[in-house]
């Protein structure tokens, strides 16, 4: 443990936020003071804001950032990510290494940026919209890519920001439509968000999966893969009871 430390320590020094889980832990806790205490006290007695130009823009940047993604980590891996038995780990001072980090790096503050998604429901006066599902999802997942990140350099920790970066470009592309074409249209699209949702599931258990055969195989630290498939086992529960109430079919009593 004190040699992963030491290379953690060394690994990351240079790289703003990732040094040390004080900026993490700060950004959560400043998100949700935000958007439980703050922003809905600034916006009590203010109309919603629109935010239409925003957002559009703000969508399609996620729409362009998680294909940058995808590219560079399939070019960085070509398709051995998919084999979860191959257990590649970037030693220091590679091409490869310099790849992953850059790559990796972008990702984390692109996920950093993903707050942005609760900030607007709430300057929309959305609060609904702000559940305890889309807290945590958002919150948490900052401390799982922190945590991955730092602690396993190697296509383990590239296959679930490749698939979540594919799932998103398919998500936000449906935002940025929903902006465009207004409501009226998108009820033609009801079933491509209910599809969005059942990707959203599927993905997670691929890289529930994937934990489980990297712990296995490659030595991921049980404390790890642990944390980590917890946090994703009630990401995955959370959708699942979102897609129960607003998409199976009510019974008529």
């Amino acid at each position: 443990m004190d040699q992963m430390q030491d290379k953690f320590d060394a690994d990351s020094e240079d790289r703003f936020g990732l040094s040390s889980p004080v900026f993490i832990i700060s950004l959560i806790s400043v998100y949700l003071l935000f958007v439980y205490k703050i922003g809905p006290g600034f916006m009590k007695n203010r109309e919603p804001y629109k935010l239409k130009t925003f957002i559009l823009i703000y969508n399609a940047l996620q729409v362009l950032a998680c294909v940058y993604i995808v590219l560079k980590i399939l070019q960085l891996t070509s398709w051995d990510i998919f084999d979860f038995s191959i257990c590649s780990v970037y030693a220091q001072n590679t091409p490869e290494r310099m790849a992953y980090d850059k790559v990796t790096y972008f990702a984390f503050w692109i996920k950093n940026l993903e707050l942005i998604d609760t900030i607007c429901f709430v300057l929309r006066k959305k609060q609904t919209q702000v559940t305890p599902l889309h807290v945590f999802h958002h919150s948490s997942v900052l401390t799982l890519v922190y945590i991955v990140l730092n602690y396993h350099r190697g296509n383990g920790a590239l296959y679930p920001l490749l698939l979540n970066s594919v799932v998103h470009i398919v998500m936000y592309s449906y935002y940025f439509l929903a902006n465009v074409c207004g409501p009226v249209f998108m009820r033609r699209l009801l079933w491509f968000k209910k599809s969005i949702t059942i990707v959203q599931m599927v993905q997670f258990m691929f890289i529930l999966l994937q934990a489980g055969i990297t712990w296995r195989y490659c030595g991921v630290p049980m404390v790890l893969t642990s944390y980590f498939s917890l946090v994703i086992a009630v990401i995955f529960y959370g959708f699942y009871d979102f897609y129960k109430k607003a998409y199976k079919p009510k019974v008529q009593s």
